[in-house]
């Protein structure tokens, strides 16, 4: 078309003809940069190339290329940034935000389960670098429930676990640090039971409280790996079980009737007196909390010196991070001593008041302040009464401070 024509033609005409582009016009055109269609990507078909093989390189119906991911979304300068939703091609779905390419922000993840005809929801909440991170839901194939604080796609700080119906576990809630439980959590048992108390490694751990819907008695003790080691066995309080409560003011039957749930005969525990009593359940509770110290530093200790084997120098002896006091025998038996010359009675407590006289006793001067400072810590005053057990692990405090 001459100059002459073009003045003539009408703009539909114009515009249908051929647009020269530049360099840098093209080059902006396939930047992806803001909303976008569906984009997708594609995989080889590995069919296509047997089949090939096996007839001789003839032609066959078969496509070189299968489907593969779809996007679609915001981006920014080639990377998929701001909101989007990409689907795999093993069928799963993701919904939320971007950035630099990868999930970040908040957003819905989508499995497809083997044979399902449906999408199912798994996890919503915040991402970091395509991991789950922050707060989330996430929802088993099996039903339960997690609702809490993940980190690095691991369920890690505070959070409640509803667990699938028909489990002897109900729910948990409480500390998680790695995908397990670990610190002080509550966990609801089918039977009506419940344990109150410390975690380590999805086990308990620590000083805890299991609790017998069945019998209303409660176990107050110390746990190692899962195993109650010693503790005292003594009626509930009242109010530990408000539906047996009512029915049984004073005793709760020892045979189980499966009809009601309730009980059928008294279930009393029986009178024995055993002298210095709480002397010994204390004693024995602050032997196993020094033996689970060492142990934790040895483990600490053997995790420094392989990861200074990989990175580099291992931590000298005796310096590693977040070390536990853990007292010898002969320590803990002048711990011992000097407890019972502030307890001549033997009812098995001190006096908070005492802890600064203890203390100098076992050959530790330390100022008021500092005593004062773990007393505040421990949410105690100077009348407040301390077991053995706590004793040590206050004399371990200070020894850490000085």
């Amino acid at each position: 078309m001459s100059l002459p024509e073009l003045k003539g033609a009408s703009r539909s005409e114009v515009s249908a003809k051929p647009m020269f582009l530049t360099s840098k016009m093209k080059e902006e055109n396939a930047e992806r940069t803001g909303g976008r269609k569906s984009i997708f990507g594609v995989r080889t078909n590995e069919k296509f190339y047997e089949e090939k093989r096996s007839i001789g390189g003839k032609p066959t119906v078969l496509f070189p290329f299968k489907g593969g991911e779809q996007y679609v979304g915001e981006w920014m300068r080639g990377e998929k940034s701001g909101f989007g939703t990409q689907n795999w091609a093993q069928g799963h779905k993701y919904e939320g935000e971007w950035q630099n390419g990868k999930r970040m922000g908040k957003g819905t993840f989508f499995v497809k389960d083997k044979g399902a005809n449906q999408l199912r929801k798994q996890y919503t909440g915040d991402w970091v670098d395509d991991k789950k991170h922050g707060v989330g839901v996430f929802i088993g194939k099996t039903g339960d429930v997690y609702e809490g604080e993940w980190q690095l796609n691991l369920r890690h700080g505070m959070g409640k676990q509803a667990y699938a119906p028909g489990s002897a576990e109900t729910s948990y809630n409480g500390s998680w640090a790695a995908g397990k439980r670990s610190g002080l959590g509550i966990l609801e048992l089918a039977n009506g039971d419940r344990y109150e108390g410390h975690w380590l490694n999805d086990f308990k751990e620590g000083p805890g409280r299991y609790f017998y819907r069945a019998t209303n008695k409660v176990y107050v003790g110390e746990w190692v790996a899962g195993i109650p080691k010693c503790g005292s066995y003594s009626d509930a309080p009242l109010g530990c079980f408000p539906d047996l409560a009512a029915a049984v003011p004073e005793t709760v039957p020892s045979t189980f009737d499966g009809a009601n749930g309730a009980l059928a005969e008294p279930f009393v525990i029986p009178d024995l007196h055993v002298l210095g009593a709480g002397n010994i359940v204390s004693e024995a509770a602050a032997q196993i909390r020094a033996d689970r110290a060492r142990r934790q530093n040895a483990e600490a200790a053997a995790e420094a010196g392989d990861a200074g084997e990989e990175g580099g120098a291992a931590s000298p002896a005796g310096s590693v991070a977040g070390e536990l006091r853990a007292f010898e025998a002969a320590e803990l038996e002048v711990l011992k001593q000097v407890f019972a010359q502030y307890d001549p009675e033997e009812t098995g407590f001190v006096r908070a008041m005492h802890l600064q006289a203890m203390a100098a006793a076992t050959g530790l001067e330390c100022p008021a302040s500092l005593i004062e400072e773990v007393t505040k810590s421990l949410e105690a005053d100077a009348g407040a009464e301390l077991t053995f057990t706590e004793f040590v692990d206050v004399i371990a405090i200070i020894t850490e401070a000085l």
